[in-house]
C-alpha cells in the first residue's frame, strides 16, 4: 500500500466499462469496478467522489455509494476507503 493520500474529485466510475465491462454497447470483459477500484487505493487513492451528470446517473450514484459504504463498514476498522458522488446534471447530457 501507498504512503501518499490523495482524493479523486472526479471519479467516471459509474462508465458502464467499469460497472458491465462494456464498450460501445458491447460486452468486452467482466466487470471490473472493484478491480479499478483497488488499484487507485494501492496507489494511495483513499477518497472517491464518483461523478454523475443526468438525473439516472445521480440515481446510480447514490445507489452504488450506498453499497460500497455497507460493504465497507463490514470489513475491519483499518483504513478505508471512502466514497461520496455528486449530484446534478451536466449542461452537454
Amino acid at each position: 500500500m501507498a504512503n501518499n493520500k490523495y482524493v479523486d474529485i472526479g471519479a467516471n466510475l459509474l462508465d458502464e466499462r467499469f460497472t458491465e465491462g462494456s464498450y460501445r454497447a458491447k460486452q468486452r470483459h467482466e466487470p471490473d469496478f472493484d478491480i479499478v477500484v483497488q488499484r487507485a487505493y494501492d496507489v494511495g487513492v483513499k477518497r472517491i467522489i464518483m461523478t454523475a451528470g443526468t438525473l439516472e446517473e445521480s440515481r446510480h450514484a447514490i445507489e452504488k455509494v450506498r453499497q460500497i459504504r455497507q460493504k465497507k463498514e463490514t470489513v475491519d476498522n483499518n483504513e478505508i476507503m471512502k466514497f461520496w458522488c455528486t449530484v446534478g446534471v451536466h449542461p452537454t447530457r
